[in-house]
């Protein structure tokens, strides 16, 4: 009998989160508002596999199998809108998109 392992590889998820709060703290200096924090952390349900990886155990046969974790397009199309919109229009990108708990 095989042996399978599953695990998840979480660091694409984390270098995109930490690359986008860095312009998100630049574009409201004085604290995030509640909306824009609510649309950030609703992106957690537009988590998609990536890529995966198999290596084989030396203890008789369990494999590892590990997937990469990344977030959908949701959070590229919020990071585009902190780069390129002014302040009010980042809040109005977030009334504006649908919601991504429904």
């Amino acid at each position: 009998m095989t042996l399978i392992s599953l695990a998840f590889d979480t660091s694409e998820i984390s270098n995109e989160i930490n690359r986008t709060l860095e312009p998100l703290a630049a574009t409201f200096p004085d604290g995030v508002p509640d909306e824009i924090l609510g649309y950030f952390l609703g992106l957690s349900s537009d988590i998609v596999l990536g890529e995966l990886s198999t290596a084989s155990g030396t203890d008789g046969g369990t494999s590892k199998v590990t997937c990469a974790l990344r977030f959908g397009s949701s959070l590229e199309q919020f990071a585009s809108a902190l780069r390129t919109l002014k302040r009010d229009d980042v809040l109005a990108f977030c009334h504006a998109m649908p919601s991504l708990n429904s």
